[in-house]
């Protein structure tokens, strides 16, 4: 059996030696036991002894495409070697259990992915059960297969490169924001199931706190949203109206920054437009 895994880590303005994916990456390349492609985002390139150690690939691309990019470089980069990829964000702590557990999974046609379960805190942010419109109250998705529509994070997918391929890559009309909804959503139009691990690891999501999240990265979000819910997930449309005009009463109460409701404000009378 192959199960020769291609990682690919997306870097954003962070050193690779200020990550703490380090100790464990390091330590699954020098043994040999797969691939790496560290795709970095930032505006300056940077360099590192660990970039020329057999199977790591280091690639600068200060146009900050995103993830998807990043994610189909991989692909190509992965070639007939490999027959894993698992996809990860810079600020995810991995575990070395999670690592061999995505290293050894039986995948198959029915189930081309296995997950891990992230938290913030006490919070698991995912993954989530999907039936419905994912929202603050939505129930976290428990250890085992679950057949189920199912929605995780990008980081710490681990994916069978065999079902990528059918499926030709991420779709890069989400470069970044909505892109895991996409992926998820389309497993479960295509009735293929998800793989939970009992394994937890801590992860950093930023776009929970709108606080911080400045207004470039916002609009990322609402173009992520308005293509989600309009090309694909038409049932929950609605739906996610109605949650803009929520959130913008929410953040004009709670946000600082006044552009970031009136951001929301215009999305939400944007899509009553189109509605009528």
């Amino acid at each position: 059996m192959m199960n020769r895994l291609f990682i690919v880590v997306v870097l954003y303005r962070q050193r690779w030696r200020e990550s703490p994916l380090l100790p464990v990456l390091e330590d699954f390349c020098q043994k040999g036991q797969g691939s790496l492609l560290l795709y970095d985002n930032s505006p300056l390139p940077q360099t590192d002894p660990f970039f020329a150690t057999r199977g790591v690939h280091y690639i600068h691309d200060k146009k900050n495409a995103g993830l998807a990019v990043a994610y189909n470089k991989a692909i190509e980069l992965a070639g007939s070697k490999h027959d894993r990829l698992l996809l990860l964000d810079q600020d995810t702590q991995l575990t070395a259990a999670y690592l061999a557990e995505v290293r050894l999974w039986p995948f198959d046609e029915s189930v081309p992915v296995i997950v891990p379960r992230l938290f913030a805190d006490k919070r698991q942010l995912s993954p989530l059960l999907a039936s419905g419109y994912i929202g603050r109250k939505t129930l976290p998705a428990t250890p085992g297969e679950h057949r189920e529509p199912v929605m995780a994070v990008n980081s710490g997918c681990g994916i069978s490169l065999e079902y990528l391929r059918g499926i030709g890559g991420f779709n890069e009309a989400f470069p970044l924001d909505f892109l895991d909804h996409w992926f998820f959503f389309r497993l479960s139009e295509e009735k293929k199931g998800v793989q939970v691990s009992q394994e937890k690891m801590a992860h950093a999501l930023s776009v929970l706190n709108y606080q911080n999240i400045t207004e470039t990265r916002y609009q990322s979000i609402l173009a992520g949203e308005s293509l989600f819910y309009a090309k694909y997930d038409r049932a929950n449309r609605r739906r996610h109206h109605r949650q803009l005009l929520l959130r913008t009463i929410k953040q004009f109460i709670q946000v600082k920054d006044r552009q970031i409701w009136k951001m929301t404000w215009q999305e939400y009378w944007k899509m009553r437009r189109e509605r009528n």
